[in-house]
């Protein structure tokens, strides 16, 4: 209407800016207004229907959901005061006659009932026995009427903004999900200590006069919460967490942690928790982290799956480079030394080099490379060099042989090199028929490597003996 900003709209009575930045809130929780306080189109429609915001978005919801029937005599339900009367001398009498509408998911789902019994009564009585039945169900004829009466031009209204009614019932999800939209604000989690844990950190209880107070399901959201000294949510249903991020993606915040290569899936991934606002709806889902953060996962793919080896690809560059670093390890552990390869920040900085931006998942990199021609392929390969240290060159393969020979057979020699455990050093392999034709001196001299070593050992024996002795 071109009346500029609510906040400086020059009213008599101004209304408290924390009210203004209230309904601003709603509006954009509703989806009627962008970050930046300007209508959208969901906003211009809200604007055409005579409820409640978060009433009028249920009802547009309900149009894609194909509940608008059943949607629409809810909304005007919660329009107009509620027709069930409960007076203090029979308490217990109308409980009972209420619990015929009465659904064990849903409070919501009492007012189509009570609808559509009192349209089906309405069919063959006359105003007079209507009236009576009406009060011998605790049930206000005139509120009765009152909600008729919105629900007519609310239909009316909605047909006009070509809005379709469905010709068949609606599912139970298809109804509370177009409920939902109006209410996101409104749910709750039922903790471990019976209370609802809701949106911004507050608490409710199911209201005692809900159908759901003695079902208590994990999830419900509520068409009011009031305090009257305790938090009571009034009018609930059950629902699932899950309809809430589909609803409301703009609303939800996505937290991630842990990501991490899986070689399985040949991707990085990580857990996902989805909150809104402070209330957690997904806890822990496990999603695809390339397409979140790919320079993080381009990272995490070098790291785990080409350095440590979790790569389950049959790339030729891989299995050469992983071929040539076992036989390096396998030269440690010989000449029990840890000094010959470099380390793995060497490694991961000769793929990030090589690999393009892009490439954080097993299949892109099998298609990458299959676009190489040879000469980049060979850029892929490890040398000796690449991976040894300078110091490396001191060392002779042939004195580290991999068998012994004794009596014309030659004995298999495995190396370890982990000081205090049962297998650190060098063991040979002994076939049992040979064991007892074998003497212990061909096995005292080590192999041509390690001589120096035990020398070495064996004089600084001799030298502490000595002391000992006091010679």
């Amino acid at each position: 209407l071109g009346f500029g900003e609510v906040a400086q709209f020059p009213f008599i009575d101004a209304p408290d800016s924390r009210m203004i930045n209230d309904g601003y809130q709603t509006l954009e929780e509703l989806g009627a207004v962008d970050g930046r306080g300007q209508l959208t189109t969901i906003g211009r429609q809200l604007a055409k229907l005579p409820v409640d915001p978060r009433l009028g978005r249920m009802i547009l919801a309900a149009n894609d959901e194909g509940a608008l029937a059943e949607v629409l005599i809810i909304a005007a339900a919660l329009s107009v005061q509620d027709p069930r009367e409960r007076p203090l001398e029979a308490t217990q009498a109308a409980d009972e006659q209420h619990r015929h509408y009465s659904d064990k998911r849903s409070d919501f789902i009492a007012f189509l009932n009570l609808w559509r019994d009192y349209h089906e009564q309405a069919k063959h009585l006359t105003t007079s026995k209507l009236r009576q039945y009406c009060k011998s169900r605790f049930l206000s004829y005139v509120r009765l009427r009152d909600w008729h009466e919105v629900h007519t031009q609310l239909q009316q209204i909605a047909l006009e903004m070509g809005l379709s009614l469905n010709q068949t019932a609606a599912e139970y999800a298809a109804i509370h999900r177009a409920l939902l939209t109006g209410l996101l604000t409104q749910i709750g989690f039922k903790t471990e200590g019976g209370d609802y844990l809701a949106t911004r950190s507050a608490k409710f209880q199911i209201f005692p006069g809900s159908a759901l107070f003695k079902k208590s399901p994990a999830w419900v959201m509520a068409a009011e919460i009031v305090d009257t000294g305790r938090r009571y949510a009034r009018v609930v249903a059950a629902i699932e967490p899950e309809w809430v991020e589909t609803l409301a993606p703009t609303l939800v915040k996505h937290h991630y942690f842990e990501p991490h290569w899986e070689k399985k899936r040949g991707s990085v991934v990580a857990f996902e928790r989805v909150t809104l606002y402070g209330l957690t709806v997904v806890v822990k889902r496990k999603v695809q982290y390339g397409p979140i953060d790919p320079v993080a996962s381009r990272e995490l793919m070098i790291r785990s799956a080409l350095v440590a080896g979790e790569l389950d690809a049959q790339l030729p560059f891989f299995l050469h480079n992983q071929r040539l670093r076992e036989e390096l390890a396998s030269l440690e552990h010989k000449t029990r030394r840890q000094d010959i390869v470099i380390d793995d920040e060497l490694l991961y900085q000769f793929y990030a080099q090589r690999l393009p931006a892009e490439i954080c998942d097993s299949r892109s990199l099998e298609r990458w490379h299959k676009t190489l021609p040879v000469a980049e392929q060979q850029r892929l390969l490890f040398t000796l060099a690449d991976l040894t240290r300078d110091r490396a060159s001191s060392v002779t393969v042939s004195d580290y042989p991999d068998t012994l020979k004794v009596q014309e057979v030659a004995l298999p020699l495995t190396y370890h090199f982990e000081p205090g455990h049962p297998d650190d050093g060098v063991t040979v392999t002994i076939p049992l028929a040979l064991l007892n034709q074998l003497t212990v001196s061909p096995f005292e001299w080590l192999v041509p490597g390690l001589l120096q070593e035990k020398i070495a050992r064996r004089r600084l024996w001799r030298r502490c003996r000595r002391r000992e002795a006091g010679v």
